[in-house]
């Protein structure tokens, strides 16, 4: 049985411990009050943050409206070189902005292509258009070398040149030899067809990597299972040109990683899919 002077140490213990719960209890609540405040700025500061980027973006987008149709391109110049000193403003000013800018502007744009960085997107694209002349065109593979040779230069070395002036007649007769289905199930050369009748073995090199440039980006538009017009559609959008051979390189790249890379990944969601069948294009 507890002693008096028990009771009494129990007495004097227990103002004490409720004292120190109180504190506890105060310090836990302060410590709340203090975490969602943090919270709160944090959050304040992240919306900030997002309204300044989207507020760029739009900048970027009235600032190039003409040209808006060549923002794919743009998101393609980056993951390509964003070092390179391109022609167009419009391809410099994309490439030196940041990661969450060019998606907030892709995004703005309402188009699909995700700005990712890639260690070698040429040869990456490159090697997927030498399976596609493997498989599609079995008589023109002796070809690939003049696509490997030639093809890069179109940007490296004559990327601020002009197109051909006969650049519109000689894409009509790529795409009408490439959309002639029955030459190409009888294996009948098509490429090496194109080839001798561009002269493109003994015409200018500036002429054969602009039409090489060409051939490569339809040949890969034929090939393609179905559209990617999600992605963007460059040159036939809101009258936008593609009117040097940088355009034209950008443009190659773009129907390649689109119609080879992103087709091969299931990233394509219901909402995508949605979308890209609702797509109109501008007036």
């Amino acid at each position: 049985m507890l002693s008096i002077s028990d009771w009494v140490t129990i007495g004097c213990a227990i103002p004490p411990l409720m004292l120190s719960a109180f504190i506890y209890w105060r310090q836990c609540r302060q410590d709340r009050a203090i975490n969602a405040l943090d919270q709160e700025m944090r959050d304040r500061e992240a919306q900030r943050q997002r309204e300044q980027i989207e507020s760029n973006a739009a900048a970027f987008i009235s600032r190039y409206y003409a040209d808006r149709g060549l923002i794919p391109l743009c998101a393609i110049a980056a993951m390509h070189d964003c070092t390179f000193p391109y022609r167009r403003e419009m391809y410099r000013e994309f490439c030196s902005c940041s990661r969450e800018m060019q998606r907030a502007i892709i995004d703005l744009s309402d188009w699909s292509l995700n700005p990712v960085k890639h260690e070698d997107l040429y040869r990456n694209c490159l090697e997927k258009f030498r399976q596609i002349l493997k498989v599609g065109f079995p008589a023109d593979a002796n070809l690939f070398y003049m696509f490997d040779q030639y093809m890069e230069r179109t940007l490296n070395q004559y990327g601020a040149l002009k197109v051909p002036e006969s650049s519109f007649e000689t894409t009509s007769r790529i795409t009408d030899m490439l959309s002639n289905h029955t030459k190409i199930a009888r294996g009948i050369p098509v490429l090496n067809a194109l080839a001798d009748g561009l002269n493109l073995r003994t015409c200018s090199e500036v002429f054969c990597c602009w039409a090489l440039s060409v051939e490569a980006q339809y040949i890969v538009v034929y090939a393609a299972p179905s559209s990617t017009d999600i992605y963007g559609c460059p040159g036939c959008w809101a009258g936008e040109e593609i009117s040097h051979l940088e355009d034209q390189f950008l443009l190659t790249l773009f129907s390649i990683y689109t119609n080879c890379i992103l087709a091969d990944e299931p990233s394509l969601t219901p909402e995508a899919t949605s979308h890209k069948l609702s797509r109109k294009a501008p007036l």
